[in-house]
C-alpha cells in the first residue's frame, strides 16, 4: 500500500486571527483622577485630584462605591475647582474687569455648590462659639 501525501506537515500551522479591537475604554476614561491634557504631578493636577479625594470624604464614599454618572459629576467638580482657582488668583491679581469677573465667580461658586449637594456631599458647618457679651469683650481685650 502506498503513503499518499495529504498536505499535513509538522511544521506549525499559522493562523489568521482577526486583530484583537481596541479596548473601548481607556485609562484617562475609567480612572477618576486623570484628567487628558492635565499632568498629574504639576501644581493644578495635585489640586484637581485633592479636590475629587475630597468630596468624596465628604461623600462617605470610596472609587470603586460610584456609579458613571457619579463620576462624571466629579469630575466637573475637579474642573470647576481648578476654574475657581484661576478666577481668583485673576481677580487679585487686579486682570479683567471686577465686575464681570465677580460675577463668574459667584456663577461658578453656585454651580459647584450644587453639583456638591447632587453628589451627597455632607458639608459640615461649623457652630460659632456661643458667648457672653461680656466674654467676647474679655476676648478682645487679650489680644
Amino acid at each position: 500500500m502506498d503513503i499518499v501525501e495529504c498536505g499535513v506537515s509538522d511544521a506549525p500551522v499559522k493562523r489568521k486571527t482577526k486583530k484583537q479591537p481596541e479596548k473601548g475604554r481607556s485609562k484617562l476614561s475609567n480612572s477618576l483622577f486623570h484628567l487628558r491634557g492635565l499632568n498629574g504631578n504639576s501644581k493644578e493636577g495635585r489640586r484637581y485630584r485633592d479636590s475629587i479625594k475630597a468630596t468624596l470624604a465628604d461623600m462617605g464614599k470610596g472609587e470603586g462605591d460610584l456609579t458613571d454618572s457619579e463620576k462624571e459629576l466629579l469630575r466637573n467638580v475637579g474642573m470647576m475647582t481648578l476654574r475657581l482657582d484661576a478666577l481668583h488668583a485673576r481677580l487679585q491679581s487686579g486682570e479683567g474687569a471686577v465686575v464681570e469677573g465677580d460675577l463668574a465667580l459667584n456663577r461658578l461658586v453656585g454651580t459647584l455648590n450644587r453639583t456638591r449637594r447632587l453628589l451627597g456631599a455632607k458639608v459640615s458647618h461649623r457652630e460659632p462659639p456661643k458667648l457672653t457679651l461680656a466674654e467676647a469683650l474679655e476676648g478682645k481685650r487679650k489680644r
